[in-house]
């Protein structure tokens, strides 16, 4: 009897077992339904994908209690238990806040995968296109100085040589990434913060510190990760900018972008362009430019295809073709004018990358390979003239038409990384490799210069996220770096040959406490590498008293090393449509062995040579604070500011003069790191009082600080100067209307 009924009965439990359940529903915003917003469902390890009328539709759960999780690019996340049961489960309308601050951003820096920033061990700062549009930036440039930490500064009134400095360190310790991928070479890292136009850019995240392992050792200062657009719907814009620096010089603009996508959103293009053509600007009337004549074009695209819902390949092109010049007469050819710097750069490169992830996403591998390649006309000289037939020649005329030059830079970086999740992703391993080629060829035949330098790097890491409980979570790290730096380096009658190799070990941990759900306490501790190599940001060539300014390796050059710490503390407040943020932040950075400029000197041919030599040592220690205020999006308000201390162990001679007879002191020293203002900041605020008006303003300071001075063009004698404080304020006013 038991067995005739257990054999009525199998066919009940078979069929019970093939019913399952799914769930059906609508996300949606307060401008419509949310296309492509992600529905997961834990801990079953189910989800999907919202489609052009924000419909989803997931099969195949478990019925039972489980956890519903709504997430969307800018809007806040929506966490909820529900209880399925067998059969289709319609589920209410989901409705999602707008992120205004971008509290629960998915950033992709610290893994290489998207991670909700408030749950990082890192901190993560974000500068997104709503900023970029307030603050009226056009370029890369113009707006990365609205993050803690960060200051953009013009390092050359010629050439508009511009630099990244982040926690009181200049731009060679702060690595920058294209879509995570260190392609910037040497050559486009001199002006590429003005080169990258601001509407192929998603938003910017920033890691100061350390940070991961994944980015190279460099990464001393920082990490700034330049995320490009994404093709989410089909759109297309235009749109042109004309501003009149001093009210005289026009400064214009014109940018298109467009994006398709397929109906299944398993594929989708990209495509922008952007053209500036900026006047040369003069402060001071006294003929020279203060800002420099600017060309550029650009053009690129973004184009992603799913093969199927496992695998997915990248695509990513950009074109730049620049042109700048400074200094004075600039309707004569540049060896005509009495100082010219002149700079043509053709840019070229890409990012392919291809992405797995297995049907339970607890493996993921990425295998990608990226380049860059720069093709550069150069002109660094002065004191030239208006030749006629007949006239006699000098030496200056000589050396003014042997100022020109050429460069030819390449940058590859490919990789693999493969991403494990153990324990319900309580644990997670992400290992990989990465081998990144530059090479620069500099060739300056009028000063008897030439550079052929190749760096490369084999770097290979290990990361490991652990979750011991919901109130902790661990990223602990190490990278191993096999670099090898060759070069020849001539220079008149001097040869330099470089050929050294590195083995470079560099751990890394981070430590978030979720103290609450609304209190986030982080810690981190990072060590750090600069190899020596003759020229790296170092191929600008400045024109200092008349004369190109070029830099040597002093001899027994050594690597700097450093040891960086920071401690953070970030409160966020939802009430309604209310955000609010506050993020104190503690960092300090010993380095050993610093690179210092000194020594300068000027060779019989006129050219300017500084040496580049190791310290005793320096240290940064600061604060940073982040305040951010959203009433709605009818007023939104971002404060961020830096206090620091950034000085030498010991006095560093940064000019000592090699003429007795001179009557002016012999050596000139500092303990402060120069051009590094111990207070510096930025704000930003943005009204909308109705649907078609908004009022934006923004500023950023920069606090006094220990400038060097070139006073004696003959000798080059150095002095040390303190600059006045400054504010840069901008109002922007705005009416929008759809016409349709």
């Amino acid at each position: 009897i038991f067995s005739l009924a257990l054999l009525l009965f199998i066919p009940f439990l078979l069929n019970g077992q093939k019913q399952g359940a799914s769930i059906i529903g609508v996300v949606n915003s307060s401008n419509g339904p949310l296309i492509g917003a992600t529905v997961e469902i834990f801990p079953q390890g189910k989800g999907g994908i919202t489609d052009k009328k924000g419909a989803y539709d997931i099969e195949s759960l478990v019925p039972g209690e489980c956890v519903m999780k709504v997430s969307y690019i800018g809007h806040q996340s929506f966490l909820d238990t529900i209880v399925i049961i067998p059969g289709q489960n319609l589920i209410p309308d989901i409705y999602l806040r707008e992120d205004i601050l971008g509290l629960e951003t998915a950033v992709v820096t610290a893994s290489r995968s998207e991670t909700a920033k408030d749950q990082l061990p890192v901190l993560v700062s974000n500068i997104d296109n709503r900023l970029f549009s307030a603050t009226q930036a056009v370029s890369l440039a113009e707006g990365l100085s609205f993050a803690p930490g960060l200051r953009v500064e013009n390092n050359c009134q010629n050439c508009g040589f511009t630099q990244l400095r982040m926690n009181g360190l200049e731009g060679p310790y702060t690595q920058i990434l294209i879509n995570s991928r260190p392609i910037l070479s040497s050559l486009t890292g001199v002006y590429g913060l003005e080169m990258i136009p601001a509407n192929m850019i998603d938003r910017v995240e920033v890691i100061r510190g350390g940070g991961s392992v994944m980015y190279g050792g460099n990464a001393i200062a920082g990490t700034v990760n330049i995320i490009t657009k994404d093709p989410l719907f089909h759109s297309f814009e235009f749109g042109s900018n004309i501003a009149l620096i001093d009210g005289n010089s026009p400064d214009f603009t014109m940018t298109a972008n467009t994006a398709l996508v397929s109906n299944d959103l398993k594929k989708g293009v990209t495509l922008y362009g952007f053209r500036r053509n900026r006047s040369e600007w003069d402060a001071n009337n006294d003929e020279f430019s203060e800002m420099t004549r600017l060309r550029n074009s650009s053009a690129g695209l973004d184009a992603f295809l799913y093969t199927n819902e496992l695998n997915k390949i990248r695509l990513n092109l950009l074109v730049m073709d620049e042109y700048r010049r400074g200094g004075n007469d600039f309707d004569l050819q540049p060896f005509q004018a009495d100082i010219a710097e002149q700079v043509e750069h053709q840019v070229f490169s890409g990012n392919l990358s291809y992405e797995h992830v297995s049907r339970d996403e607890d493996n993921r591998t990425s295998v990608y390979f990226s380049w860059q390649h720069t093709d550069r006309q150069s002109y660094y000289g002065s004191g030239g003239r208006i030749l006629n037939p007949g006239t006699n020649l000098t030496v200056q005329d000589f050396t003014a038409l042997n100022a020109f030059g050429e460069s030819d830079g390449l940058a590859i970086a490919t990789g693999i990384q493969h991403a494990f999740s153990f324990f319900h992703n309580t644990l997670s391993l992400i290992t990989g490799s990465e081998y990144t080629y530059n090479s620069v060829r500099d060739d300056m035949p009028g000063y008897t210069r030439k550079i052929d330098q190749t760096v490369t790097a084999l770097g290979t890491y290990a990361q490991l996220e652990w979750s011991p409980n919901p109130h902790w979570k661990i990223l602990s790290g190490a990278r191993l770096d096999i670099l090898r730096v060759k070069g020849l380096y001539t220079l008149e009658l001097e040869t330099l040959r470089d050929n050294q190799a590195f083995r470079i070990a560099v751990p890394r941990l981070s430590v978030i406490h979720h103290a609450s759900d609304n209190t986030k306490i982080r810690f981190t501790y990072a060590q750090g590498y600069r190899a020596p190599q003759a020229f790296d940001e170092d191929l600008h060539i400045e024109i200092v008293g008349g004369a190109p300014l070029i830099t040597k390796l002093s001899e027994g050059l050594v690597v700097e090393r450093s040891h960086s710490y920071s401690l953070s503390v970030g409160h966020n407040l939802k009430i309604g449509a209310t955000q609010g943020s506050v993020i104190l932040e503690g960092f300090l950075t010993h380095l050993k062995n610093p690179f210092i400029l000194s020594d300068q000197s000027q060779l019989p041919s006129g050219v300017a040579l500084i040496t580049r030599r190791n310290g005793d040592g320096a240290r940064v220690a600061g604060i940073n604070i982040e305040a951010n205020l959203a009433l709605s999006r009818s007023f939104v308000a971002q404060f961020g500011g830096t206090v620091q201390q950034a000085s030498y162990l010991t006095n560093e001679v940064i000019w000592s003069s090699a003429v007795p007879s001179l009557h002016i002191d012999s050596v000139t020293s500092t303990r402060r790191l120069l051009r590094t203002p111990p207070l510096y900041g930025y704000f930003t605020s943005t009204w909308t009082p109705s649907k078609y008006w908004t009022f934006s303003m923004s500023g950023i300071y920069t606090g006094r600080m220990d400038v060097p001075h070139v006073i004696n063009p003959e000798t080059e004698y150095t002095i040390i100067k303190k600059s006045p404080d400054f504010m840069e304020m901008s109002l922007k006013i705005s009416y929008s209307k759809p016409l349709y």
